[in-house]
Parts: C-alpha cells; structure tokens; sequence
C-alpha cells in the first residue's frame, strides 16, 4: 500500500506562506486598502483598487508586487510573473526581492515549470540563507522529481534552521517513505507524533510505515486512533483490510479486544462485520453488524444484513431486515434494488419489475437498477425490452464486457444472430484476461472445448457454488447433458439455493427436459 501523495501540497503550504508575507511587509499608506481587501479575502476589490494605484505609482516596487500576488488569485499566472519581475528589478530591499522571487517560484510550479521554480528559489535561498520556508519547498520539489539527495540537502539545512521544525519533520518523512526507505521515515513521523499526537495525517503515514515494514500490530494500533478520531478513517479502514489478508487472526482479535472496550461505539462491530464479509464469512458479518445494530439504527447496515442473508439463501431474514432498511429512508434506491433482488430470487417476478421502474422514475440515471431490470426481462423472455435497456446500459458503459455477452444474449433470442456474433466477438476482442464473460462468449460463438476449458482453468480447485453453476451451464449449452448434470449436483451440494434462477435459466433449456435435470431439481428445489 502507499501513503496518500497530495498533489503539489507543497504549492499550496506555500501559498498560505505567500498569502502571510503579501499582508505582513511593511506597506505604504497608500496600500493599506488593498492589503485590508486581501485580508479579507475581498480580491476582486483589491484588484480595482491596485489598478488606480499602479496607475498612480508605475514604479513602486510594493505596488507592482501586490498587483502581481492578486493576479495570481485570480488565476492569471503568466501575468503574474511579468509583474513580480519588475517588482524584483523596482525593489532593492533583499527580504522583499526574496519574497518576490519565492513567490515568482509557486507561480512556476503552478504552470508545471518546476526548473524556473527552482531557479528563482536559488535566488530567494541568496538574498534570505535563513529562510527555512525556502528550504523545505524546493527540497518538496526535488523529491518530487526524484532528486532524494538534493532534498535531503535541503531538508537537513532547513533543520539548521530550526531543529524542531515540524514542517520539515513530515517532509523528510514523506520523502523516505517515498523511498521506500521505512525506518527513516518512521523515525521523522515519529518526531512529528511526539510534537503532536493528534496528527491524523501523520498517524496514518506512520501507519503505513509499519504496514510496509510487516509490522501489523502497530500499524493497527495507529489506524484504530485514527478510525476513533475520523478524519481519515476511510484510508485507516483500507489499511486495516489489507491488514486481515496478511493476518486475518490478528486483525479480527485486535478490533474485538477494540469492540469489547468500547461496546457502544458501533464502529469496531461494522469493521469487524466487513472483514468477515470480504471473507466471505456471512454468518460472522451478520452477527457483529446485529451487535452494531442494536446500539445504533442504521439503513446501510440493516440492508447489508439483508444482503448477507440473500447471499446464504435465507429469503424470509434477508426481506426482514431490508424492509428495516426501507422503513428507516425509503428513498434510497440501492434499498429498493436489493428488494427487488429478494423478490426475483423468490419468483415474485413483477414485484421486482414495479421497485425497480419506481427507481428510474425517480433516477433514470440509476444503471444498478437499469441492469437489474434488463435481467428480469431476458429471464422472462421479453427480449425486446432487455435490448432496449442494454442499449442504454452500454451507452453510458462502453467498456463493460458483460454488457455486450448480455446483449449479444437478447439479439440472439430475437433472431438476430449477426448483431449477437458481433457482440460476442467485441467481448473477445476487450478481454485482456481470460474470465467468466470471455468463457461464455466462446461458447456463444460455438467453440465449446475452449470455453469450458477456460473456466475450468480458471476454477481450478478453488471452485465454489456459483463456479460450479457457471460450469453446468457450458456444459449444458454444449448438449453434454452427463457432465452438466455432473456440475450442476456439485452446485446444489455446496450450497446453490437460487431456485428460480435455475428453473428459469435459459443456459439449461438442452438438458431441462432430461431425467437426471428433472431428479436433481426434485431432490434439492422442492426441499
């Protein structure tokens, strides 16, 4: 994993620092306006009032410098920098000549130009060498650019300048972490925190220090604080999932002795249920997202819940709990989709289709719900209708593949086998890795052995319900009703419970009328 990289944040710092030294100079009277309208932050009033003072002052080195630093406000950089060089070349006073070469310097950097940015740094660094802002921002730069060494020059000077600089601690920091160089950042992170504990930023960068370095008990330590305060805690929780990949035993245990502590704070019971769920340990997830629920009302949660529940088949408790969704904010559509999820997988067909047109009435810019319906439709055969949603769906999606398999389904089911092949074969044409929806496109397309040989290929041993199912499927759509048979019973067994699915899907239309086909749904569909 790596650290969050904030796009030119040293410009920005040095803005404010820019910003700081245009309202702090010593001012003639006669810009005490425009400096009191950019304090204000009033810049379109300091513009007019600074056009009247150039005017009035052509050769006042304070007034042309103030009138370049408002153009860069307003984004008019190339100006800008016109203007800050007749400032230098009106201005003998080294501190302000420095400023304006510091400032001429961000101009360049917004523009891309990081060698004049260095150059008029180089100046700035000759008239003011105490100037620690200087350093750190060109050392950002070198380190930017891949110039470690410069920066580090530079990093280290500006310590001379002040040793407990904090500024320049996250610098050195971020630049070994960049380098991938753990142990040294950790050890300016580290300065950092003794300064100030409560730094998410650092506490985070520290976080994946340890994370790099395997350290993970640590590195837990810092993304629960940072979890706990929330600024960061996306990126935290990110880290802490790639945490229970490595070492899934430590990670849980640690947010349980975490949640133990801290009962009423449901944040440790959601965290824990999303590691489960991405392991697929429904049952798990469901049991601390209950926890978490119990303490706190919660739409998201409760429709998770039903989700995991429709995932292990258990219709009745995944209805419960998203009509608990529903009922707490009934305008969510993604709860509206995952109900009407529940009713197609119990056969309640146009249930489904009412949720979900409510959807893109209210959201026809809602594709979750657009796809959904489409697969209604080419369940039920109203092929049409699913071509007209995968057409919308691909107009807005041109780079999804299993739209095209889709499609190419429904052209198919219509008669038009020239507008299917050229479906499938622009599938076969966009996959750069052999999967599922590249698989069923060769078998579209006729060439059985290849298909099913990719899947297979793909299981391997790891192959689970679902895996199984799509393999009947092949097998089934090539008329080897022995081997469809065969997968299709390795489905049921491990756990496939999607009955309408089955009965309804066309995949097995060659085999739906065989003997076997009939005892199998007999011995698993109608338990």
């Amino acid at each position: 994993m790596k650290r969050i990289y904030i796009t030119l944040i040293a410009m920005c710092v040095s803005i404010g620092i820019m910003t700081t030294r245009a309202n702090t100079t010593e001012t003639p009277e006669y810009l005490i306006d425009v400096k009191e309208a950019i304090a204000n932050n009033d810049i379109e009033t300091a513009y007019t009032l600074i056009l009247d003072d150039i005017a009035t002052y052509p050769k006042d080195g304070d007034a042309r410098f103030l009138y370049a630093f408002i153009l860069t406000q307003r984004d008019e950089t190339a100006l800008a920098i016109d203007n800050y060089k007749m400032a230098d070349k009106l201005t003998k006073d080294k501190n302000r000549r420095s400023v304006i070469n510091y400032s001429m310097a961000i101009c360049f950097l917004t523009l891309g130009d990081t060698t004049s940015c260095i150059s008029h740094l180089d100046k700035a660094e000759k008239l003011t060498p105490k100037d620690i802002d200087i350093y750190n921002l060109r050392g950002n730069i070198y380190s930017s650019l891949g110039e470690y060494e410069k920066a580090e020059k530079d990093f280290f000077t500006a310590l001379t300048i002040d040793k407990d600089s904090y500024k320049t601690f996250g610098n050195l920091g971020d630049m070994y972490f960049d380098m991938e160089e753990y142990e040294k950042a950790l050890e300016y992170y580290n300065y950092m925190i003794k300064l100030d504990p409560s730094d998410e930023n650092v506490l985070y960068s520290r976080a994946l220090c340890y994370y790099n370095l395997g350290q993970y008990l640590y590195s837990l330590d810092d993304c629960i604080t940072v979890l706990a305060n929330g600024d960061f805690s996306f990126h935290a929780s990110m880290i802490i999932l790639a945490i229970s990949e490595k070492d899934f035993e430590l990670a849980t245990s640690k947010l349980d002795v975490v949640s133990k502590a801290d009962p009423s704070n449901t944040l440790w019971k959601n965290m824990l249920g999303s590691l489960y769920y991405d392991r697929n340990d429904y049952e798990q997830a469901i049991a601390h997202w209950k926890e978490g629920l119990a303490y706190e009302p919660s739409a998201q949660l409760a429709s998770d819940i039903a989700e995991c529940y429709l995932l292990l088949y258990e219709y009745d408790m995944a209805n419960e709990y998203i009509d608990y969704a529903i009922a707490i904010d009934s305008t969510n559509n993604e709860y509206i989709l995952n109900k009407a999820n529940i009713l197609m997988s119990i056969g309640e067909v146009e249930q489904a289709k009412n949720l979900l047109h409510g959807n893109l009435e209210n959201d026809s810019t809602d594709l979750n719900s657009r796809y959904f319906l489409s697969e209604i439709y080419r369940m039920t055969g109203e092929n049409e209708l699913c071509l007209n949603e995968m057409n919308i769906l691909i107009e807005n999606l041109p780079n999804n593949r299993a739209l095209y398999e889709r499609r190419g389904r429904a052209y198919r089911a219509m008669g038009n086998e020239e507008a299917a092949k050229q479906d499938f074969e622009t599938v076969l044409a966009m996959t750069e890795e052999p999967d599922e929806t590249y698989a069923f496109c060769l078998q579209h397309l006729g060439q059985s052995e290849k298909a099913i040989e990719t899947m297979l290929q793909l299981k391997g041993d790891a192959a689970g319900e679902t895996d199984y199912y799509n393999i009947a499927c092949l097998y089934a759509m090539s008329n080897d009703v022995e081997n469809a048979l065969k997968y299709l019973r390795l489905s049921l067994e491990n756990g496939y419970k999607n009955f309408y699915y089955l009965k309804t899907d066309s995949d097995f239309n060659n085999i739906r009328e065989s003997e076997g086909y009939k005892a199998l749904i007999n011995e698993f569909c109608n338990e």
